[in-house]
């Protein structure tokens, strides 16, 4: 088909438009790993283009995060480069210069390949539509219509009790409890699970009071599914005065659900740890997304609106629901697959501040770099 046929049809289906086992290697350390390649249309801010998301495996890869993808927007090419015998080499660089070298087993698999990524080139940028994916949750609220439908795929795949809930908004009263936050009823967290359930495959990240691990789901409903696990050290909380904190984002993270905010799905102790299971969110953050787009002349407006739109959802959901976030930073907001951001680390936050009065007010809090100057305070 031409590549504006292709295109059009792409844009009405969620379906790959190629899918195989690849060789790839490595970024950093140099081997060759057997990887799953899924040729799709991705969202990537307020526009749609393709990628080429790879997995460690096939068997529902659908519902599981990539283990990394390659933009094809203002991608290149390489349709034959050396490989061993028996290995059929192509590559593609993609617009920052990162070169990704790949091998298949024959002939026709690397030209049915190069074929359907050219395709994909020419096709280039859509305009972001929705993608036509079933859903069991209602129609987005009218302030969160335009936001909403720009992320319709990570809606759709996530299959969580998440998106139970309305997103919060002036048109949906019925989401916000006058005075209080939402009843825990509403969410069930699971507590009788332990880290014996979860495969731990590296850490994500470390911080003052322990780290995060990217872990995959053993059994249940949720097999093979890929999670962000944080694992804090009792010890370390207690001795820096930090139980209090650590008990409210466990509270408000068991009781709020938003496709803008990290979600909680487990929570449980042993004797010296606590464990707290959110969702995983391989897109990094946004700190990091600004340093690199700083490099060649910072976001364009478009992207920088779209963010700000999410965010705004986000903390008005809070705000409605009698919740102050007290720790906004680049670093707190990390992004999903689908370019759409999440609002995390809720250990500043404060609850039912509904029913306390401003003077009560008073705590300073925050990270120091992103507090206000001393001259810059009225």
């Amino acid at each position: 088909p031409s590549p504006r046929t292709m295109a059009a049809a792409a844009a009405g289906s969620s379906g790959p438009l190629h899918s195989g086992w690849i060789m790839k290697q490595g970024h950093i350390v140099r081997n060759w790993k057997n990887r799953f390649f899924v040729l799709q249309l991705a969202n990537v801010g307020v526009t749609k283009c393709y990628h080429l998301h790879y997995y460690k495996e096939q068997q529902n890869y659908e519902d599981t995060p990539p283990t990394g993808a390659v933009n094809l927007h203002n991608a290149t090419l390489n349709p034959s480069t050396d490989a061993p015998s028996g290995m059929y080499g192509f590559s593609v660089t993609n617009s920052k210069g990162r070169v990704y070298p790949l091998r298949v087993g024959s002939a026709p698999e690397r030209e049915a390949w190069v074929n359907a990524i050219r395709e994909a080139m020419a096709a280039d940028v859509l305009p972001n539509v929705s993608v036509s994916e079933p859903s069991t949750r209602p129609e987005p609220s009218a302030p969160a219509a335009t936001a909403a439908a720009s992320s319709s795929t990570f809606m759709a795949r996530r299959k969580s009790p998440a998106f139970v809930r309305e997103i919060g908004g002036p048109s949906h009263p019925s989401s916000v409890v006058p005075g209080r936050r939402p009843s825990v009823k509403v969410f069930h967290l699971n507590t009788s699970v332990q880290v014996t359930d979860f495969d731990l495959l590296k850490v994500v990240g470390k911080g003052a009071f322990g780290k995060v691990f990217l872990v995959k789901k053993r059994d249940g409903a949720d097999s093979e599914a890929l999670y962000a696990m944080k694992v804090l050290d009792k010890t370390v909380i207690a001795q820096k005065g930090q139980v209090t904190h650590t008990k409210s984002e466990r509270d408000i993270l068991h009781e709020i659900r938003h496709p803008f905010i990290v979600c909680l799905h487990y929570a449980f102790q042993t004797e010296r740890k606590l464990y707290m299971v959110t969702d995983y969110y391989p897109g990094g953050n946004l700190f990091a997304h600004v340093q690199r787009a700083r490099r060649t002349g910072g976001f364009e407006e478009g992207r920088a609106k779209f963010y700000s739109a999410e965010l705004c959802l986000a903390l008005d959901f809070l705000h409605q629901n009698n919740i102050v976030y007290r720790d906004l930073k680049l670093e707190n907001i990390l992004m999903d697959v689908d370019g759409n951001i999440v609002l995390t680390d809720f250990g500043l936050s404060k609850d039912n501040v509904g029913d306390i009065t401003a003077n009560e007010l008073q705590t300073f809090c925050g990270t120091v770099e992103y507090a206000p100057a001393p001259d810059s305070t009225p």
